[in-house]
């Protein structure tokens, strides 16, 4: 089955990630930051990495980048508890921005457990990382 690499600074994020997919059969490895998530990407084989946006150290704009670099053929999901800005919201759109990075499929926190299964399966079956 797949390797899977999380990313994220939260420890009870990467604990239920961790906890779904291996539910579904997936190998997990997580990662405390994009330091760290780079560090075992250079280590390790993984079929995808899922890398929050927001990080410190590291932020996952730049951990994506990194991991195209290191691991061409890694797919990528860029996760995020910042949605787009509304009225009154100015915080940047940081889904938006990974989107523009090439087609990088998005999950938004909190997310439902099927939609997390459903955003792997979908990168997990394109023929390249940045195939539609």
């Amino acid at each position: 089955m797949s390797h899977i690499l999380v990313i994220d600074d939260e420890p009870s994020v990467c604990r239920v990630i961790e906890a779904v997919l291996t539910a579904a059969g997936y190998t997990v490895t997580t990662a405390h930051d994009g330091r760290a998530g780079l560090e075992a990407a250079g280590q390790q084989d993984f079929s995808a990495a899922i890398v929050d946006l927001c990080m410190p150290n590291l932020n996952g704009i730049d951990t994506i980048r990194e991991l195209r670099t290191l691991a061409p053929d890694m797919r990528l999901i860029a996760m995020s508890g910042l949605m787009s800005a509304s009225e009154g919201n100015t915080a940047p759109d940081f889904l938006g921005m990974a989107v523009n990075l090439a087609g990088v499929p998005k999950l938004a926190k909190p997310f439902r457990r099927i939609e997390l299964l459903d955003v792997v399966a979908q990168v997990m079956h394109k023929k390249t990382p940045d195939a539609a």
